[in-house]
């Protein structure tokens, strides 16, 4: 990722941005980037696509499940909201 940053430092940012904002015309809040909004190197990032592809998966075991208490829904709405940006 460096040394794309070094030569496309504004692709980098525009590809931040519009993943920021692309739900905004729809009326919806803007995406919270994580990592104080630096870009992962290859590793880490693997790391944290499988992680929450993880706890995505559980969620969704979950919500198949009927008897959700409101917290566990609760926990399923913001935690589906965090995901929608990762690779399923």
């Amino acid at each position: 990722m460096k040394d794309l940053e070094e030569r496309y430092p504004q692709r980098i940012r525009a590809i931040k941005k519009w993943f920021k904002y692309f739900k905004m015309f729809e009326g919806k809040p803007a995406n919270r980037i994580f990592f104080d909004e630096k870009t992962l190197e290859i590793d880490r990032t693997l790391e944290v696509i499988t992680e929450s592809f993880g706890y995505w998966k559980e969620l969704k075991e979950i919500k198949q499940k009927e008897s959700l208490t409101e917290y566990e829904k609760k926990l399923l709405e913001i935690s589906t909201r965090y995901h929608m940006l990762k690779v399923e």
